[in-house]
């Protein structure tokens, strides 16, 4: 249950990225600069697996992973690894062209289904794991929503919500974090959304260019709807 959008621009790369999570889940530890093998990367931790779901690096690479969630609504199996471990392992790698061939050479069974991105300057890479195997289309979408949730109709309402926005020549940054921050009458749609079960608890402002990335973490109001005040943090490339 997450919601991420990317792109490009004159002045980088930019993501945005919501967390969705069951509530009795543990929240999430502020990001700090990490150690990642040799290099530096921020991300936010999570508590029960001990990895997290979006870190940048000093390398210039950025890795964001969603769960996925099979068409037919059935819950995935369990993995006996964390997700987020996963993408803690990919951070040690030197550059982008890196990240992907470590994630190939990877043994991805112990690991339940997920959408995997790998960011740097030259663009995306996306891959996607069922739990058996791992495709590698050679696109990268701009815009990806996974719901555990009436999972077909909850993602078609954000998709039709997006493609409205990223209907015009230029997307404007500014109404992809107004979007973001959107509640809807139904409370399980909006991309930020509130259920009894689950809630968005965190969003993750992200841009990088060719000398420095800034990562700005806004977590949820523990008992409110609206989000508190950001931790801002820094990374020099290189």
């Amino acid at each position: 249950m997450c919601t991420l959008a990317w792109g490009l621009t004159g002045e980088g790369l930019w993501v945005v990225f919501n967390r969705d999570e069951q509530r009795r889940r543990p929240g999430a530890d502020l990001p700090e600069i990490h150690a990642a093998g040799s290099k530096r990367a921020i991300y936010a931790r999570d508590p029960v697996g001990e990895g997290t779901w979006f870190a940048a690096t000093n390398a210039g690479l950025a890795i964001a992973l969603l769960n996925r969630y099979p068409p037919d609504g059935r819950l995935p199996v369990p993995g006996i690894l964390s997700r987020g471990q996963l993408v803690l392992d990919l951070a040690k790698s030197d550059d982008a062209n890196a990240a992907n061939q470590r994630l190939k050479s990877i043994s991805l069974e112990s690991y339940a289904p997920f959408h995997l991105f790998l960011f740097s300057l030259n663009g995306g890479y996306y891959y996607s794991w069922d739990g058996s195997h791992l495709s590698d289309d050679g696109g990268c979408p701009e815009f990806l929503t996974t719901s555990s949730f009436r999972s077909g109709e909850v993602e078609a309402w954000r998709w039709r919500r997006w493609e409205r926005l990223a209907s015009r020549s230029k997307l404007p940054i500014p109404e992809v974090v107004s979007l973001f921050k959107e509640r809807s009458a139904d409370p399980a749609f909006g991309m930020t959304m509130d259920r009894t079960d689950a809630r968005t608890v965190s969003r993750i402002e992200f841009m990088m260019n060719s000398e420095f990335q800034t990562f700005v973490y806004y977590p949820r109001e523990v008992d409110g709807l609206d989000f508190q005040g950001p931790v801002c943090l820094t990374n020099d490339l290189g």
